[in-house]
């Protein structure tokens, strides 16, 4: 994710067309989290947080899309899944993945 906020369903569905996810609409995220799995090799920065535009005409033909249970990872798989310039962070509420933010600088980034 390249931005901090909470996950949106609009985002998440647009998403999921690229591969598998981890997080599911709602849940608060940071720049650097690592919220799914790429189908290609590399890394590929989403925008987790975008929100729908909102307009004044109602529309009935707006479908609704679900967006598929997120996976779930435990601490092994996640152990497991990470590479050299990622993190595991363990907290009371959950674990998650994120890129090294040292590692970020390294190679150039922010």
């Amino acid at each position: 994710a390249f931005a901090t906020g909470q996950s949106t369903q609009y985002a998440l569905k647009d998403i999921q067309n690229r591969g598998v996810l981890f997080i599911e609409p709602g849940v608060k995220i940071y720049e650097g989290q690592v919220i799914g799995i790429h189908q290609r090799s590399g890394d590929l920065p989403v925008n987790a947080v975008k929100a729908k535009k909102a307009t004044n005409v109602r529309s009935n033909a707006e479908i609704k899309v679900q967006v598929a249970a997120p996976k779930e990872m435990s601490l092994d798989d996640c152990i497991e899944y990470i590479v050299d310039d990622e993190l595991v962070e363990v907290t009371p509420e959950s674990i998650r993945m994120r890129k090294n933010p040292k590692a970020s600088k390294k190679r150039g980034g922010k």
